[in-house]
């Protein structure tokens, strides 16, 4: 239902949801911020505006969002197009055991100058 009314509104106008979230961005500018997402390449213009960091979250052949085994294609919606891995900075290894990962997470935070969780 939230991607149908996501649909809905970048219809009517492509512009809102970047508009929405570069006002987020800008009233937390002294803190780091992290999108716990997978980032839509029609979302990208955006987040390079304001200086994002792409990281790959590599699941491996079943760590796909959704069970879709694509990558970085459309899936079902012109907006659900993913910034393709090839364009990332960096790529966090999912596929191990929850302490390995936490790990990596804290290796990548340190590598981002960003304070551990």
């Amino acid at each position: 239902m939230l991607q149908q009314l996501r649909d809905i509104l970048l219809d009517r106008n492509a512009e809102i949801l970047a508009s929405i979230f570069t006002r987020t961005v800008n009233a937390h500018a002294q803190q780091a911020l992290i999108v716990n997402d997978d980032c839509r390449l029609a979302s990208k213009p955006c987040l390079d505006s304001l200086g994002f960091v792409y990281v790959w979250v590599d699941g491996g052949p079943h760590g796909h969002a959704r069970g879709d085994p694509r990558r970085a294609q459309v899936t079902g919606s012109a907006h659900d197009a993913v910034i393709p891995e090839r364009e990332c900075e960096h790529t966090l290894d999912n596929k191990g055991t929850i302490g390995r990962l936490d790990g990596r997470v804290a290796a990548l935070l340190s590598d981002l100058k960003v304070g551990a969780p």
